[in-house]
C-alpha cells in the first residue's frame, strides 16, 4: 500500500512540474526534444556482493527543456548487474528492456556549471544468471518490475551544442521479484553512477558569454527600419492572413480600381429609399479608395526622403569612424541596401544570396550580424520557419549585435508557427528578461498571454 502511495506521490510531481501545453504542442515535442545523448552506466545491487561491485551498461536518452529549471529526460538502455565490479564470478544480471522517465531540476540553470535533482519511475525486465559450484550457469526469468529514482547530478557545456554530464541515482525497486540476485524475497536497492554528453538540437545562448546591447549609429537605425517588416501577430503575416487582404483591398492597383468602379456605375440601384443607401456607400467606397491612394502616394515619398537623409547620414558616419567591428569596405552599403530593397520587393532567395555572400566576405563588418537575421526574416517570409529559427539562433551566436531582441522575438514567433509553444515562450521569456527596454518587449508579454 505504501508503494502505491509513494508511486501515486510521483506521479503527481511529475504532472504538476509540466505546464499545460496544447496537444499539438506535446505531440511535437515528443519527436524534437531538446537535447539527445548518451553514456555509461555501473549499477550495484544492495546486499549482493561488496560495496564496491557493479555492472557496466549503456544508457541513450533524450531530454525535453519545460523552463529555465526543470526539464524532463527519457531514457533507455542496457543495464548489468555483477557481483564484482564490471565483471561476474558467479552471479549476474542483465535488465532488457529497461525505460526511466526524470524530472529534473536545474539549481543554476545560467551557468556553465549546473547541478541539478532528479526524480522519476523506473520499469523494467530482469534476467538472472548464476554459475554455482562451476557448472553450467543457472538462467532465470525474464521478470519484470519497476520502482521509484531519486538522484544527484551536474552538467557542465562545453559550448553551445555539447554538455558533460554525470549522475548517482537511489533506486527502490516495487516487489521482489527483482531480487533473484540475492535469493530472498527482500525488496532489492539498486544504486547506479552514470556519465556521458549530450548534443542540443536547439543550440541557445549562454549566459556566461559576454551579453552587451551596443546602440545603434543614426543612418543605420534608419536604413534598417525603412524596410524592416514589423513582426505581426501569428495567423495575421503573409498575403493569407486577413490583415493583409484588408491592406491588399486598400492599395490595390489603380487598374483593379477602375475595373471595380466599372462594375459599381454599371449597377442599377432602384429608386427606393434602400436603393439611394446603396449608391451612398458606393459613392463613400471610392472616396475612401481615392484617400488612400493619396496615404499611399504619401508614404513613398516619405519612404524615398528617408532613403537618401540615410544615405547622407551613413557617409558622414563612416568617416566618424563605427561603433565596433570594421567599417564599410568598397560596395558594402550598396549591396546590403540591395538585399534589403529585394526583401522588401519579396524577392527573399536573392535576398537571401546577396546576404550570405556580405556574411561570407565581411564577418567582422558591424552589420554581418544583420545580415543573418535578414535571412532569418527571409525564411520566416517564404514560411521556411525551422530554417528561420537557424537563422535567428545564429545571431545570438555573435559576440555583439544590433539585432538580439530582434532575433529572440522572431525565433519565438517561428516556433509559434510550428506549434511548439514550450520553445516559444522560451525566447519571448528570455527577451523580455534580458532585454527589458526593448520596444518588442510589450509584443513578448502579449505573446505569452496567448500561449
Amino acid at each position: 500500500m505504501n508503494m502505491k502511495r509513494a508511486t501515486t506521490v510521483l506521479v503527481l510531481a511529475l504532472a504538476i512540474a509540466v505546464p499545460s501545453v496544447s496537444a499539438q504542442g506535446i505531440f511535437y515535442s515528443i519527436f524534437h526534444p531538446d537535447e539527445v545523448g548518451a553514456g555509461f552506466t555501473v549499477t550495484h545491487q544492495s546486499r549482493l556482493g561488496p560495496v564496491t561491485a557493479g555492472g557496466p551498461g549503456i544508457e541513450f536518452m533524450a531530454s525535453y527543456r519545460l523552463s529555465n529549471n526543470f526539464f524532463i529526460n527519457a531514457g533507455t538502455g542496457l543495464y548489468t548487474i555483477t557481483d564484482e565490479l564490471l565483471t561476474s564470478s558467479v552471479t549476474s544480471a542483465t535488465l532488457l528492456p529497461i525505460l526511466d522517465i526524470r524530472l529534473g531540476y536545474r539549481l543554476l540553470p545560467d551557468k556553465k556549471f549546473s547541478p541539478y535533482l532528479l526524480t522519476g519511475l523506473t520499469a523494467f525486465g530482469l534476467k538472472s544468471s548464476q554459475a554455482i559450484g562451476g557448472g553450467v550457469p543457472v538462467v532465470q526469468g525474464p521478470f519484470f518490475d519497476g520502482g521509484a529514482i531519486i538522484g544527484l547530478g551536474f552538467e557542465y557545456r562545453l559550448n553551445h551544442q555539447w554538455t558533460l554530464l554525470a549522475s548517482g541515482e537511489y533506486r527502490y525497486i516495487f516487489t521482489a521479484s527483482g531480487n533473484l540476485l540475492a535469493g530472498d524475497n527482500t525488496i532489492p536497492q539498486h544504486y547506479v553512477a552514470k556519465a556521458g554528453v549530450s548534443y542540443s538540437l536547439n543550440p541557445r545562448l549562454l549566459a556566461a558569454r559576454e551579453e552587451i546591447e551596443y546602440p545603434l549609429g543614426e543612418s543605420e537605425l534608419v536604413l534598417d527600419d525603412l524596410f524592416r517588416e514589423e513582426p505581426s501577430r501569428i495567423g495575421k503575416r503573409e498575403s493569407a492572413s486577413e490583415e493583409e487582404d484588408a491592406l491588399a483591398m486598400l492599395f490595390r492597383p489603380e487598374s483593379e480600381h477602375s475595373s471595380y468602379k466599372e462594375s459599381t456605375a454599371a449597377v442599377q440601384y432602384p429608386d427606393t429609399e434602400v436603393g439611394l443607401l446603396m449608391r451612398k456607400v458606393d459613392e463613400m467606397k471610392d472616396l475612401i479608395r481615392e484617400r488612400n491612394e493619396t496615404i499611399q502616394n504619401l508614404k513613398d515619398q516619405v519612404r524615398a526622403n528617408e532613403k537618401a537623409i540615410a544615405e547622407i547620414s551613413r557617409g558622414s558616419a563612416d568617416l566618424a569612424a563605427g561603433s565596433f567591428g570594421v567599417s564599410d569596405p568598397k560596395g558594402f552599403k550598396e549591396r546590403y541596401e540591395s538585399a534589403l530593397q529585394l526583401f522588401y520587393k519579396k524577392n527573399y532567395q536573392q535576398s537571401i544570396s546577396i546576404f550570405q555572400n556580405l556574411l561570407s566576405t565581411n564577418p567582422d563588418h558591424r552589420l554581418a550580424s544583420n545580415c543573418q537575421y535578414w535571412i532569418g526574416e527571409c525564411y520566416y517570409a517564404m514560411r521556411d520557419y525551422r530554417r528561420a529559427i537557424n537563422a535567428f539562433q545564429e545571431v545570438l551566436n555573435f559576440r555583439r549585435s544590433y539585432k538580439f531582441d530582434d532575433a529572440l522575438i522572431m525565433s519565438g514567433l517561428s516556433y509559434m508557427r510550428l506549434g511548439n509553444s514550450i520553445m516559444a515562450r522560451e525566447n519571448f521569456q528570455q527577451l523580455i528578461s534580458r532585454f527589458p527596454e526593448s520596444e518588442y518587449t510589450p509584443k513578448a508579454m502579449r505573446y505569452l498571454s496567448q500561449l
